[in-house]
């Protein structure tokens, strides 16, 4: 799971809608405000990605620490080392051997909408995620999944959307689909030490954050 600190006091009536509500009742602020964490969260993550000029997926395995508001810092382990630090607007690209390459989040406007997504569902803040993306939510309390779709146009050139899966008050998974066809899903917490298969394929790292392939 992430680990940091969560307020009891916030999750307790959030908690309790969730196990008394049918699916049909099920609504994303209320969701949202029970995945809330204080900062330092970190979680362990494996990433897929499927890129077009590839012929095979892309595998990457590393830690994710969220510092609290617009920080963020993603370490990859393997199968080399990077570290990116994304603080405000600026971003940070450590690797082995290389001089640090320094950028701002206008330059990636797909790096703007993870980080955006994923802050604000770590810190419970439904309204922040809606000023960014629109959301349809679908699913039950024990496996939903919340679909987020760019409101901003130079975003949205870049990103379809966002399809963000968990368990109760846990993430899953993030399925970032983009609009050239590629496709980054990034597996957290518990999902992060699941055991994949030798051969990786879309439907099968789908099926895996839904559930369905438990």
């Amino acid at each position: 799971m992430i680990s940091g600190t969560r307020s009891s006091k916030r999750l307790l009536l959030p908690l309790a809608i969730l196990a008394c509500s049918p699916a049909s009742a099920l609504d994303a602020p209320t969701l949202i405000a029970a995945l809330a964490h204080s900062p330092p969260a970190t979680t362990r993550f494996v990433e897929v990605g499927f890129v077009s000029m590839l012929d095979q997926p892309l595998l990457l395995r590393g830690e994710l620490t969220w510092r609290g508001d617009a920080q963020l810092e993603k370490r990859i382990d393997s199968p080399y080392r990077e570290t990116t630090i994304i603080n405000g607007e600026n971003v940070e690209v450590r690797r082995d051997k290389k001089s640090p390459r320094q950028f701002t989040l206008d330059r990636a406007p797909e790096l703007r909408g993870f980080l955006a997504s994923f802050t604000a569902l770590l810190s419970g803040n439904a309204v922040l995620l809606q000023q960014y993306h629109t959301l349809a939510l679908s699913g039950d309390e024990h496996a939903w999944r919340i679909t987020l779709t760019p409101r901003d146009a130079a975003l949205g050139k870049r990103i379809r959307s966002i399809d963000v899966y968990g368990s109760e008050t846990a993430l899953r998974c993030f399925n970032v689909q983009q609009t050239d066809g590629d496709n980054n899903v990034l597996l957290v917490e518990q999902l992060a030490s699941a055991k994949l298969p030798a051969a990786l394929t879309l439907p099968h790292m789908n099926a895996l954050c839904s559930g369905a392939a438990n």
